[in-house]
């Protein structure tokens, strides 16, 4: 969300926009908490992407380079990882951009 937030994109809070319980899908979360999310082929610096890792798409980072994602995962903290490489690589359901 920081992230959004310091190129002047203000998203709404999940948690007060999403009539469904978490967790869920994450990448329908995106749909439904946000709304003006349009999916692109391509990974672009800063679109969401979607990731699978226990099945369906359970968890979502943010794209910092060409080549890389961040995210956080419990008990490890902020974490970056190559797009082109496992384990992301073949988790990647998807890449996300915010429509103002």
């Amino acid at each position: 969300m920081e992230l959004f937030r310091r190129q002047g994109i203000e998203l709404p809070d999940p948690f007060q926009t999403s009539t469904r319980p978490l967790p869920y899908s994450g990448q329908q979360w995106l749909v439904d908490a946000y709304g003006s999310w349009e999916r692109v082929e391509q990974p672009v610096i800063g679109c969401a992407v979607a990731m699978s890792i226990r099945g369906n798409v359970d968890h979502i980072g943010v794209v910092v380079s060409p080549q890389t994602v961040m995210h956080s995962m419990r008990n490890v903290g902020v974490v970056m990882h190559s797009l082109e490489r496992e384990p992301i690589a073949g988790r990647i359901r998807g890449f996300y951009v915010y429509q103002r």
